[in-house]
């Protein structure tokens, strides 16, 4: 496939996760790997902040490292929340999860575990925070499970 100079010029090329020339088999092998490449991102993230959080309280006077553990984990939660936001509005959430999750009970249960975690750990700001970014998180995330359901059932009832 040839192109011209204009072509060229108006897209990026030579970018490793562009998807512009594949076809729809390698777009999907290419999604499969990206995905899982998220999938361990967040997680490898998520027990990086978490043991810098341990650090820094075990380490009482490294109050940065503490900081930064809780804005590494905004900035993974943030990513997490945007996922479930757009996987959500599209009905595409993983269906089992969103089954079980996208219920008032869970967000209600969410809510009293982030409020028991958060007088456990009051002692420690930090943790405190930590767990409480978790637990918010989740309860977001159930939020958009039910507004996943949500789409489906109107997808389906369009049908």
């Amino acid at each position: 496939m040839k192109t011209t100079k204009e072509e060229f010029l108006q897209k990026p090329y030579g970018d490793i996760i562009d998807d512009l020339n594949l076809d729809e088999m390698q777009k999907s092998e290419t999604y499969k790997i990206a995905f899982g490449l998220f999938h361990f991102t967040f997680w490898s993230i998520f027990i990086f902040s978490f043991a810098m959080l341990i650090f820094g309280s075990i380490n009482e006077t490294s109050h940065l490292l503490s900081i930064f553990s809780i804005l590494l984990l905004i900035l993974d939660m943030g990513i997490y929340i945007v996922f479930a936001v757009r996987t959500s509005s599209k009905g595409i959430m993983n269906q089992k999860f969103a089954s079980k999750a996208g219920n008032k009970k869970t967000v209600i249960f969410y809510l009293i575990m982030a409020v028991m975690y958060i007088d456990i750990f009051k002692e420690d700001v930090y943790f405190s925070a930590y767990i409480g970014i978790v637990y918010i998180t989740m309860c977001i995330i159930t939020v958009m499970a039910a507004r996943n359901n949500k789409v489906l059932e109107k997808l389906s009832s369009d049908d």
